[in-house]
């Protein structure tokens, strides 16, 4: 599994708990509005049940507001003739209205008194601000840490400058030289002529050796373009190389350093010299 793949099941993986959390949340807040509609409704039927149904869902709306919901309601008053008078025309609002609550009064508890109250995202974020506040936060900083965490990640290992790679030659060594004047590339006596490209490739790798060659210096070194991906020209460069020079010289290898660049592997036996 590579790190994409990881970085792509982490975010998928937080925003699971994200939604988990906050549907949680969500149903909490609908039972502590529904508790609190249940006793605004049975402290507007004691106060005084009018015969006109709009103004007990004033009155319903109000004691609403007392305990903190601001939000559009309904009524529905059933006497106890099971005639019905709603405070609404419409019965969009009654389908659609989240929650719903009923009492019963009268003599015999007769009479039915149903409550409607549309819940908007507005009114349940007002419910409690700060812990959806901080929930939201905690996501932000967890996506924050997963992306800059990822960057790091794909970050390509700087390459130290050429005049500070002091490698003392061991004796037991024996010398591949890569002549840039010339373009000849001489191992175990033989001299194999390189094209001006496929020399100036070897020189870059030859320079970074011990260390991988990114595709952004790689492609700008060699055709003035920086790229984060593999740049085409030269991937068919390498590969050329691979098939044409390297095949002859088996102390010599160029290597893929996956999803960041290329490095060259030289036989222990050996050591790279570059002629300038």
């Amino acid at each position: 599994m590579n790190r994409r793949t990881l970085f792509i099941l982490l975010i998928i993986l937080i925003l699971n708990v994200f939604f988990i959390l906050s549907f949680t949340f969500y149903e909490e807040i609908i039972l502590f509005c529904e508790n609190k509609a249940s006793d605004a409704i049975k402290t507007s039927v004691k106060k005084e049940i009018p015969e006109d149904v709009n103004l007990l869902n004033n009155i319903f709306r109000d004691e609403l507001k007392d305990r903190g919901i601001s939000a559009q309601t309904a009524v529905i008053y059933t006497d106890k003739n099971s005639v019905a008078q709603k405070s609404r025309p419409d019965n969009a609002f009654f389908e659609s209205s989240r929650l719903k609550v009923e009492v019963m009064t009268g003599v015999a508890d007769e009479i039915s008194v149903q409550g409607f109250v549309r819940l908007t995202p507005l009114v349940i974020f007002l419910q409690y601000p700060w812990e959806w506040a901080l929930l939201a936060l905690g996501l932000i900083i967890a996506v924050l840490i997963c992306i800059f965490g990822f960057i790091r990640f794909r970050e390509t290992k700087p390459i130290p400058p050429a005049e500070k790679i002091k490698l003392e030659p061991d004796p037991l060594q024996e010398k591949i030289v890569l002549n840039c004047t010339t373009n000849v590339l001489i191992c175990d006596g033989k001299e194999l002529e390189l094209p001006v490209q496929m020399c100036m490739c070897l020189k870059l790798l030859g320079e970074a050796s011990g260390y991988y060659l990114g595709y952004q210096e790689f492609s700008k070194a060699m055709y003035g373009e920086k790229l984060d991906k593999m740049n085409y020209r030269l991937h068919q460069l390498v590969t050329r190389m691979r098939h044409n020079i390297l095949n002859q010289t088996p102390n010599l290898e160029i290597l893929n350093v996956r999803g960041k660049g290329y490095r060259l592997k030289i036989n222990d036996r050996y050591i790279l010299t570059i002629e300038k």
